[in-house]
């Protein structure tokens, strides 16, 4: 046994959910100033919340309440994120309001092996050059 191994520890243990975050691009975006200090902190919320496959079910509301935000600064900064790339709304069938997919150029939630076709064919939706103020 490899030493400094805890003899207790369970063989199998499942590791904590994850997301994984291309550094390259998240540095490019934020130091070409896409976004603002307070869409950022719309963002992470929803890097944190997102499930499999990049989905976030979450109203502006609920948003609002966990950052302690009022709703129209949460959807000022959700316009901010979808029109910077990183947030590609999705209009649910039957229902009030949006549901949300990040975008695949900066998060990945899913089969790691999924990583590179999945960034291949998503849409299109960032604009390199678009500045937010």
């Amino acid at each position: 046994m490899p030493q400094g191994l805890d003899k207790t520890m369970p063989k199998r243990q499942r590791t904590p959910a994850f997301v994984q975050m291309f550094k390259q691009a998240v540095e490019q975006m934020l130091c070409e100033g896409r976004v603002t200090p307070v869409a950022l902190r719309v963002w992470l919320l929803l890097v944190v919340r997102c499930e499999w496959g990049n989905w976030v079910e979450m109203t502006q509301r609920d948003i609002g309440r966990r950052l302690h935000m009022d709703r129209s600064v949460v959807a000022r900064s959700l316009r901010a994120l979808v029109r910077a790339g990183l947030v590609i709304p999705e209009v649910r069938q039957g229902m009030k309001g949006y549901r949300y997919r990040l975008s695949r150029t900066f998060i990945h939630h899913g089969a790691v092996k999924e990583v590179r076709w999945r960034q291949q064919h998503e849409p299109q939706t960032r604009r390199p050059s678009m500045s937010v103020s």
